[in-house]
């Protein structure tokens, strides 16, 4: 599929609602699940996307459209929302999140980016240039790939549970 900024608001203004539906009901048994002792919870994912709605995307955007002559992202500190998630009911992290994206989003619609916009360059400290393309149709990916993430641990959480129904469960492999 190729890029446009249409396909990529149906997702991100889907997120909000597919995020509340799959974990706004769930008991934090669920929502502390983890694959692994060092991976992240689904409460600490949504912790992760609330911060990356405050410090990376329209950040980036910004740092993408500024007039600069030299423009480089700074380092998303991925260690930060732990803490976040601890402190926060998972409720609030969804709330908190749908208003951010709701107000992301109608930033990214006001500043009516053109062809030449999404051309435009910045300096990622890892990968080198990245084009506001690029940055946005990662921004929809990161979206799906967490919610999968989420999927995913809360699926395993029962992994003990199904008995030899594992067979048919490839989410269990």
């Amino acid at each position: 599929m190729e890029f446009s900024l249409g396909k990529t608001l149906e997702i991100l203004r889907g997120t909000p609602s597919v995020l509340e539906a799959q974990l706004g009901h769930l008991s934090a048994e669920w929502t502390d699940a983890r694959e692994a002792p060092t991976d992240w919870s689904p409460r600490e994912v949504m912790a992760h996307l609330l911060l990356c709605e405050q410090e990376n995307w329209m950040v980036r955007v910004g740092i993408i459209l500024a007039a600069a002559d030299v423009r480089t992202f700074t380092p998303v500190d991925m260690a930060s929302h732990l803490e976040v998630a601890a402190a926060t009911a998972m409720i609030e992290l969804l709330r908190e999140f749908r208003r951010l994206r709701q107000d992301n989003v109608a930033r990214l619609i006001t500043l009516q980016l053109s062809d030449a916009d999404l051309q435009r360059t910045a300096a990622h400290p890892r990968l080198g240039t990245v084009t506001l393309q690029q940055l946005l149709a990662t921004w929809a990916t990161h979206d799906l790939s967490h919610q999968i993430q989420i999927s995913r641990t809360l699926a395993r959480a029962y992994r003990h549970e199904v008995g030899p129904f594992v067979e048919f469960q490839k989410v269990l492999a």
